[in-house]
This record gives structure tokens, C-alpha cells and sequence, in this order.
């Protein structure tokens, strides 16, 4: 299967004006009070996503532990041999740059693995299991191995904070910290823990 022509254009774009073809997509754009530009929702264009995750998520290896930045790396890998043009995910696979979703479950991404885990139960096959701390790790990683560093991330809040949290789960993890908690006698009898 390949992708449609208009997708690998949407994925390729990064800004700007819809590109033509998109109308076949039934491209919505909303438009605020007094006729400005509003945002541009593209309906269509998540179930030609939606298609080629199911696509990817049926290649994948149920040993194989997902988080998101193989799972990115596996549609860079897809889109690479299926679509035209560039597009984000293809560039990072060919550059073999990493791409994260901090908040996964509150993806698209992560609601078409969770659909697809769903079809593979029903069809008898295993789960597909996603442990965001191999993203952790990786990303740690990544940036230790680095002379210099640039982070690009898309959005705020979740994004910007994940990435900002390297700092001091690297300071911890490289002091072997461990973790301990004692209980504290108090009156609602909480629990405390330490770093040590």
C-alpha cells in the first residue's frame, strides 16, 4: 500500500498555506470573528495517518518493547520507502535523529497503538507493550553522547518540560541516587521519601 499523495504532501509541509490537493481531504478551515485566519483542522488526513501506524504496528515485533522515538523511527522508516517527497519523520529517520512524544497516551499516536492493540487482542494476537522510560533513557543518552545541543520541540507545556527534566535526572542518575522511604509518624500518616 502506499501512502496518498496528498498525506506525504501534508507531512511534508511545515507551515503555510494547505497545499492544493488537500481539498480532496476535505481541508475545514475555521475562521475567526471578523473573517481573520483561524486554525486549520484537515479531516481525513489523521485516518491516512491512522492507516499507515496500523500498517507499521502490524510489522512491528510483539518482543520488540515500543516507545516513541522507535516508533517514530519505524514510520520515518515506512514513509521512506512508501511516500514522495519530505516530511519530518523521514528526515529524522535518514539523519537518525530521535523523535519523542513525552505525553504518548495523549497522542493520536498513542490512541492508534492503543486501537491497535485492541484489533490484535481481538484477532488472538499479543499486546504490543510501550514503556516510555526506554525514551527516557534514550534521550539521556542521546544528549550525553553530544559536544553540542539543540532540542526542537513542537508545542509547550509536556514537550518543553520533559526535555527540560534532563538536567536533573541525569545529575541524579549519574550519583547512583537511590530511594528511600521510611514512614513518618504523623496524624494523616503519610509517607516520606528521601534521596540519598
Amino acid at each position: 500500500m502506499g501512502v496518498p499523495k496528498a498525506l506525504s504532501q501534508e507531512l511534508a509541509r511545515l507551515g503555510g498555506e494547505p497545499a492544493a490537493t488537500l481539498d480532496s481531504l476535505r481541508v475545514a478551515e475555521a475562521r475567526a470573528p471578523g473573517g481573520e485566519r483561524g486554525a486549520v483542522h484537515v479531516e481525513g488526513l489523521l485516518d491516512d495517518v491512522e492507516e499507515v501506524i496500523f500498517d507499521v504496528l502490524k510489522l512491528w515485533d510483539p518482543k520488540e518493547i515500543l516507545c516513541s522515538w522507535k516508533l517514530n523511527r519505524a514510520i520515518g522508516e515506512y514513509l521512506t520507502q512508501h511516500a514522495e517527497g519530505r516530511g519530518i519523520l523521514k528526515s529524522a529517520y535518514a539523519k537518525k535523529v530521535p523523535v519523542f512524544v513525552p505525553a504518548f497516551t495523549d497522542s493520536e499516536l498513542g490512541l492508534d497503538v492503543a486501537l491497535g492493540n485492541r484489533i490484535r487482542m481481538r484477532d488472538g494476537q499479543p499486546k504490543l507493550r510501550f514503556d516510555p522510560f526506554e525514551d527516557l533513557e534514550h534521550f539521556a543518552d542521546t544528549l550525553l553522547a553530544q559536544k553540542k545541543l539543540g532540542i526542537f520541540t513542537i508545542g509547550g507545556g509536556v514537550p518543553r518540560n520533559w526535555a527540560q527534566q534532563f538536567g536533573p535526572y541525569v545529575d541524579l542518575r549519574n550519583r547512583d541516587a537511590v530511594l528511600k522511604c521510611a514512614s513518618v509518624p504523623t496524624d494523616n500518616r503519610s509517607e516520606t521519601c528521601l534521596i540519598a
